[in-house]
């Protein structure tokens, strides 16, 4: 048998060849056609190319009907608009949060960075209802994340959610049961042998149930009502796209309704509501609370149009990342590394538990350090400037400027010549650093008077 031209496959019969033969010319824009490369051996090769010494290139009539292609699917045809984040970049590698983002992305095979965001979300939800963060102005700022996250159908997105939710679920379902118990060993007892206390006792339990904690798919209504149980948090965590269309009244069957944001407006800052409803109950108090949803496609689109000027969307976290479907490893094991989910879920299981500890009591205030609140600034001036997200180069000269004042260009190289990551470079690091500065001049992020560089 003669030798196939080794940059072209085999094929076995003259539709298969030529189906690869139409595919190659889309692709590549260069026209293919069908040659026989041995007897009942064809290949797709470019119509001008130059075939290599030994092999038949004999152009093959082919009068069977063209094979069917594949319908157009717009998931795995399609680009999207999708946006490669690096959040973890920002954690220790010892943090548990990045150590199950990580772990959880290679097991069910999605970015990272949605997950741990998503994850991060959950968490919040529950974290919010025993902390605050004590900020400057001396109020408190609640911790709850609104996050809205994409991927397409069957990338397992409520996978991901119940890994974060699960030890949560589990001390939920263990103080239910024990309500139960206690219920049911009180309505036992003979009405003739119950005291008073014990009366009280069973009135204030069937009074006052388990707090729930996760909402899948409520009305602003519905939720607003449950406030009344919660003492006046909540935490809608949803993998279906169902969550944002109910919960921002998109659902209802009159178009011309408006969005009733309110709830979500103030569950974002803590804020003060007193709703008066005609036929159903309202609430009255402050309301805290988070919003997760990992859903498909159209989420974030969504909640821009239902935000309507009310800066709901100002107040949400998006990601939509490239998906995986079409490259994913279906041998890879899908198991998590036991030793972190378990590090995991006892942090969880603590945190539930002195969540449940203090229903009653305030928040505990959280501070944030001096150097923390240096950090928000470094990060605001570097937003506003457009240059979040940059090269370290580039966030270490910013830094450095941000703590030293106005410097010159030899200080700023005798400075970070021997820190992350000039000092890791094998080349000139005086070079690079001055290159560095330029860059940032060029594009407003600093400013030059009389040799001497500052932030703008």
């Amino acid at each position: 048998m003669e030798t196939q031209h080794p940059a072209y496959e085999q094929c076995f019969s003259i539709d298969t060849a030529q189906y690869r033969a139409d595919l190659l010319t889309q692709e590549l824009g260069v026209a293919h056609t069908v040659v026989t490369v041995a007897e009942g051996v064809y290949a797709a090769v470019p119509v001008q190319m130059e075939v290599a010494e030994g092999v038949a290139a004999v152009p093959v009539q082919n009068d069977a009907p063209p094979v069917p292609r594949p319908a157009h699917n717009p998931i795995l045809d399609d680009d999207g608009d999708y946006f490669e984040l690096n959040l973890l970049k920002h954690l220790d590698d010892s943090h548990i949060m990045k150590r199950l983002a990580i772990a959880t992305a290679e097991a069910i095979q999605l970015p990272a960075s949605t997950v741990f965001l998503t994850g991060l979300g959950v968490f919040s939800s529950i974290a919010c209802r025993r902390y605050v963060v004590g900020y400057q102005h001396g109020g408190d700022v609640p911790i709850g994340l609104y996050v809205i996250a994409e991927q397409p159908s069957g990338t397992g997105k409520s996978w991901c959610l119940k890994t974060f939710q699960k030890p949560f679920f589990k001390e939920h379902k263990l103080r239910v049961d024990n309500h139960k118990k206690a219920v049911l060993k009180l309505k036992e007892t003979p009405k003739e042998e119950q005291t008073d206390d014990d009366k009280q006792a069973l009135k204030d339990l069937l009074a006052n149930p388990p707090m729930p904690l996760f909402s899948t798919n409520p009305s602003p209504e519905a939720l607003e009502q449950s406030l009344n149980f919660t003492r006046g948090f909540f935490s809608a965590i949803s993998s279906e796209q169902g969550m944002i269309n109910t919960l921002l009244g998109l659902s209802y069957g009159d178009s011309k309704r408006m969005n009733n944001n309110d709830l979500l407006l103030n569950g974002y800052d803590g804020g003060h509501i007193n709703s008066q409803r005609i036929g159903r109950d309202g609430y009255c108090g402050h309301v805290i609370g988070a919003l997760v949803s990992f859903a498909q496609n159209g989420s974030i689109e969504k909640m821009l149009e239902a935000s309507n000027g009310t800066e709901l969307a100002e107040r949400c976290l998006f990601a939509a990342e490239p998906h995986f479907l079409g490259k994913r490893d279906k041998f890879r094991s899908t198991a998590i590394n036991g030793e972190i989910l378990a590090d995991y879920h006892k942090i969880a299981t603590q945190l539930a538990g002195i969540m449940y500890h203090h229903l009653d009591e305030d928040l505990a205030a959280l501070t944030i350090s001096q150097s923390g609140h240096r950090l928000i600034t470094e990060y605001l001036i570097c937003h506003k400037k457009g240059v979040t997200g940059e090269k370290v180069e580039l966030e270490a000269v910013i830094n450095y400027l941000s703590k030293k004042g106005t410097k010159t260009e030899r200080e700023i190289i005798n400075s970070l010549r021997d820190t992350v990551p000039f000092k890791n470079y094998s080349g000139n690091k005086s070079a690079a650093i001055k290159k560095t500065i330029r860059n940032a001049l060029f594009q407003g992020v600093i400013t030059e008077l009389n040799g001497k560089f500052s932030i703008s």
